[in-house]
């Protein structure tokens, strides 16, 4: 996943477990996908706005998360993103898998200000990700809470991985957009999309970083013109 050098930079019912974090079977929610080169940003997407939003919602609903294979992650409480159109959905749910499709967390948590990216980061009450291991993750819009069917929902693939000691001090001694080239060089996913949404919000007039958006969603299988511009 080469990023040009010219763009740098960018810009976060089914019953809910008991007990936030707590690890059981989510059996209420839809399996991981089967072929991920056959679903949409990133995984299943059960249409692209809430139904009463579907006159007023210009994107879709979209897991900022590689089509074609899990995107790689180094951290082991890692922050997911996710394209949310405008909604009047006040809540959403996010949910972790693992590779044997046993849930392992799920929580809600309120929603404000869409359309945006949004993000979430695994809290340290969750179990943390295993080196090696794949999981499915889910973000959904609850969209009438009286009435979970009516939710939409997205997924993406997470795996974390490990890199040699000097791959990883040279990238953390680096500065931040040489950060974006060396995380992008060996294919770290999540921590890319990172490192370019905060240089963006340090750097909101830098012209290259609405190109360097555009290509790392392009690299990773998604459509650019489906997903929240970068906010200025």
């Amino acid at each position: 996943m080469a990023l040009a050098p010219s763009a740098l930079g960018i810009q976060a019912q089914r019953q809910v477990l008991p007990r936030e974090g707590r690890t059981q079977q989510i059996s209420d929610l839809p399996p991981p996908p089967q072929n991920p080169k056959r679903t949409t940003g990133g995984g299943r997407r059960d249409g692209g706005s809430c139904p009463q939003d579907a006159k007023t919602a210009t994107q879709s609903l979209t897991a900022l998360s590689p089509e074609i294979e899990p995107g790689s992650t180094l951290s082991d409480y890692p922050t997911f993103f996710v394209s949310v159109p405008t909604t009047s959905a006040k809540t959403a749910e996010f949910s972790l898998f693992d590779q044997t499709r046993r849930g392992i967390y799920q929580t809600t948590f309120t929603l404000t200000g869409t359309p945006s990216i949004v993000r979430f980061t695994l809290p340290s009450n969750a179990p943390p990700l295993a080196v090696g291991q794949t999981y499915t993750w889910a973000f959904a819009l609850i969209c009438e809470p009286n009435n979970r069917r009516r939710d939409r929902l997205t997924t993406g693939w997470i795996r974390r991985i490990q890199l040699a000691p000097a791959q990883l001090r040279q990238i953390t001694q680096a500065v931040a957009k040489e950060r974006v080239l060396l995380y992008r060089k060996v294919g770290i996913w999540y921590e890319t999309l990172s490192a370019v949404i905060e240089l963006q919000r340090a750097q909101p007039t830098d012209p290259t970083l609405e190109v360097a958006w555009k290509d790392l969603l392009q690299s990773g299988g998604l459509n650019p013109t489906a997903i929240q511009p970068l906010r200025k």
